[in-house]
């Protein structure tokens, strides 16, 4: 998984989260009457029951709710859920009638995606009386590939804003000599320490391999750092780690920013 942290100086980091994981509204019903989307908004994603559902919830938290962020919440208008196996692939039905994603397109996986569409058609199916957007991660993440990710400037920008992070790898920072506090006030601190000497054996253990495992599985050069500042990885590293980014498909994408701000760390996915 491609992991990641911004530094730069603590300059801030690229929208990568608004680009690859913010949660929008669903077509669980992006499908209106007969499955197809009748309604387009002249900007925005199509006007479908479900986005009119979590449009009148999050009026009706405007007036009754007094709490900052609420989240809008809607109400399950389903009784079963199933997934459908077709011709074109794996799409998730709610009452014989197709999920669709926020841009109002069939929401239709890979064959090689049924894991992924038992997962969704789960999600649904488990839902009580309400449901919230956080409660939906994949059909969030699936919606992404099939709307945002196989190709366009959202692809490039979530493909430019991952290599801004390549600079600042967790594993890439290595330091064998405890630092004082003049050193700290100079370059920050540093993730790889001298004591306590067991954590020293684990990361010589554990990280100390992948960066081994990098250099042979990519033929790069890879440098490490004893500081959070002014950090670099030399060009032909960065354009090789472009090239495999720009391999990705759209479901590879989709879910590569996820994986980074959970684990930090940028060369475990490209292999």
């Amino acid at each position: 998984m491609l992991g990641l942290r911004s530094t730069r100086s603590f300059a801030p980091a690229p929208p990568l989260r608004q680009l690859c994981g913010t949660p929008r509204t669903w077509g669980a019903r992006h499908l209106t009457t007969g499955g197809t989307v009748t309604e387009v908004a002249p900007e925005g994603p199509p006007i479908t029951e479900t986005n009119r559902e979590f449009a009148s919830a999050r009026r009706r938290e405007a007036i009754t709710d007094s709490k900052p962020g609420a989240e809008a919440t809607l109400k399950r208008f389903w009784k079963n859920v199933a997934v459908d196996r077709r011709p074109d692939g794996v799409a998730v039905k709610l009452d014989q009638r197709t999920l669709r994603t926020p841009g109002g397109k069939p929401l239709v996986l890979p064959k090689s995606k049924a894991m992924l569409a038992t997962l969704i058609a789960h999600e649904w199916d488990v839902q009580e009386r309400t449901m919230k957007h956080h409660s939906l991660p994949m059909t969030s993440l699936a919606s992404r590939a099939i709307d945002d990710l196989g190709e366009g400037a959202t692809r490039d920008q979530v493909r430019a804003a991952l290599l801004e992070y390549l600079d600042t790898d967790t594993i890439w920072y290595v330091s064998r000599a405890y630092p004082s506090r003049s050193t700290l006030l100079l370059t920050g601190p540093s993730f790889f320490q001298d004591e306590p000497p067991p954590l020293v054996v684990l990361q010589d253990r554990h990280w100390e391999p992948l960066l081994d495992w990098a250099r042979s599985t990519f033929g790069v050069e890879i440098n490490k750092f004893e500081s959070l500042l002014y950090n670099s990885q030399p060009e032909a590293t960065k354009t090789k780690f472009d090239q495999l980014l720009q391999s990705f498909d759209a479901w590879e994408m989709a879910g590569e920013p996820h994986s980074s701000f959970s684990w930090s760390v940028l060369i475990l996915k490209p292999s």
